[in-house]
């Protein structure tokens, strides 16, 4: 019986770990971000009303033990970054220090904190803690941690590309961790051009390699990218942070593919024409045209080096026309642009219209009929930002343009009216990511990264809008930070859309499936079931001593 209830008290010891630690990330934590003094209060409530629940002998020995368990959660997911020998000694560095302030502060039974560091650490290996908040809303299909330097890229870029088994895979970069001896057998081979030795010895640390995650065999896995499956991938798409100031070039070695950056221009060069003001958008879009073909040609002789040739463009900005192919037509359109945004039905459900942005200005081009339907002029105080999405604003079947300005703001086109403005946020820190429309919604989701409305801090949560009557209604918020480069994927034909994101300036990529499971509602439940379990004892306790007392 005895062995019987250490068994018990142990398992419960390991459950406590893991409850304590979802109470903060899931209830007290969002509380004090979203709800500024006023939810620091209401965390404080929640901690004194807990205490008050506590038989007084057990008080010291249960503070002790749940103390123990949010450093050591937290501990180790800040420690999930690091690499593995430096994560393993100072884990237990840590751990070691925190289960002896355990015992000396509460007298912890050492198979107690036994059980919370199993937990804790299998748990922070399944997931860090800090992304443990997507779990209110999503299930976390995959996530790894891509080797990455924010000194090259503010973010692992993503793009979704179609696989030949109909489903589709994620693109994505990771840093190449050469060896000194690779890099001297590099530039040992480095004759192809008179700057190959320089280019090698700069780049060293900053080659990444491109990889693919895809499903295989029921289960995700990140895997060099295969040739076959980048026929139709925009490499545009993987390095566009860093126009104008460095031109990317591809290389094929072995069986992967390796991409680097090397200066677009001297030093000297950006020096003078920033002398010169007045002619700086002529020497930008010259720059942008020449980096556009160089790096075009630098994709498609990588991949010819596997047999591979790319698929053209079906659409695309050359000299000031939009020239390519649509529903089996050819066209050459002018326009005043130089950049195609994308392509969608902007006018009616069904129709075949192209996004063309130029300088301050965004071109709506129908590709049934070849014309110029509209013409959208920024102002010189809220000018056009580049960072544009396209998606369904509601369940009419069109789509809209999600503009990622200061404030941000959404744009729609109809016939009759032309561009209009039917949304602008009240906060300029508000960013759409995405629109997304999940099994079973009859309006899409639209994604962004959002600010408190009560906090006042310029801090951003992912968070879920649906337009009606002119407004944004958030349908829910995860207090994850730093959320960009959201992409809707289908890994497997005929499965529901799942989503593909990363966090900004570390390497976390991760693959979420929504869920509408109760988690925070059933959380608060099992805590106040847990309060009033320990309110009636400490209520049995007191009966039985004034009973006691009276015999």
């Amino acid at each position: 019986m005895k062995t019987w209830r250490q068994g018990a008290a142990v398992l419960l010891a390991g459950a406590w770990a893991l409850f304590v630690n979802l109470c903060n990330v899931w209830l007290i934590r969002p509380l004090a971000d979203d709800g500024s003094v006023l939810g620091v209060l209401a965390g404080a409530m929640l901690a004194l009303l807990w205490l008050s629940c506590l038989p007084p002998h057990l008080r010291r020995q249960a503070i002790s033990f749940t103390l123990f368990c949010l450093l050591l959660g937290g501990g180790w997911s800040a420690l999930m970054v690091k690499p593995w020998l430096q994560r393993l000694l100072l884990g237990v560095v840590m751990t070691v220090g925190l289960a002896v302030l355990a015992w000396l502060t509460g007298r912890v039974a050492r198979s107690r904190l036994l059980a919370a560091v199993a937990c804790l650490v299998l748990a922070n290996f399944w997931l860090p803690l800090d992304q443990w908040t997507f779990l209110t809303h999503f299930a976390v299909v995959y996530h790894t941690r891509v080797p990455f330097s924010p000194v090259d890229l503010p973010a692992l870029p993503l793009q979704v590309v179609d696989t030949g088994n109909g489903g589709q895979a994620v693109l994505t970069l990771a840093n190449l961790r050469e060896s000194q001896q690779q890099v001297l057998q590099a530039a040992t081979h480095a004759t192809d051009s008179p700057t190959a030795l320089e280019e090698v010895l700069r780049d060293y640390g900053h080659r990444y390699q491109l990889l693919e995650l895809q499903a295989q065999g029921g289960r995700l896995r990140l895997i060099p990218a295969a040739a076959a499956d980048l026929r139709s991938a925009d490499p545009g798409a993987l390095f566009n942070s860093v126009f104008p100031f460095v031109v990317v070039r591809w290389q094929a070695s072995g069986q992967r593919i390796l991409q680097y950056m090397v200066p677009a221009a001297a030093v000297d060069q950006f020096a003078r024409w920033l002398l010169s003001p007045g002619d700086l958008p002529a020497h930008v879009s010259q720059l942008a045209l020449w980096l556009q073909t160089e790096e075009r040609a630098s994709w498609t002789n990588t991949l010819l080096a596997f047999g591979v040739t790319p698929a053209p463009p079906s659409l695309h900005v050359v000299a000031g026309r939009l020239t390519g192919t649509s529903q089996g037509h050819s066209w050459s359109i002018p326009v005043d642009g130089n950049t195609l945004v994308g392509v969608g039905a902007f006018t009616a459900p069904g129709a075949h219209e192209a996004l063309v942005l130029g300088v301050n200005t965004l071109q709506l081009v129908s590709l049934d009929r070849g014309v110029v339907l509209g013409t959208y002029h920024g102002d010189t105080d809220q000018p056009l930002a580049g960072d544009l999405v396209i998606g369904p604003l509601d369940g009419s079947g069109r789509d809209v343009v999600f503009v990622n300005s200061s404030p941000a703001r959404i744009l729609s086109f109809s016939p009759a009216v032309g561009w209009q403005t039917v949304y602008t946020a009240p906060n300029p820190s508000l960013r759409f990511e995405a629109s997304v429309r999940f099994p079973g919604d009859n309006q899409p989701e639209i994604l962004t990264d959002d600010p408190s409305l009560v906090r006042d801090s310029p801090v951003r949560y992912f968070t879920s809008y649906t337009f009606r009557n002119g407004q944004l209604v958030r349908n829910w918020r995860v207090y994850q930070t730093n959320v960009v480069n959201v992409q809707s994927v289908q890994f497997q034909p005929g499965t529901p859309p799942e989503l593909a994101l990363t966090l900004y300036g570390s390497g976390h990529l991760l693959v979420l499936r929504r869920h509408d499971w109760p988690v925070v509602p059933s959380l608060s439940v099992l805590l106040a079931g847990v309060m009033l379990s320990g309110w009636m004892y400490r209520w049995q306790l007191r009966r039985a001593r004034l009973h006691g007392h009276s015999l």
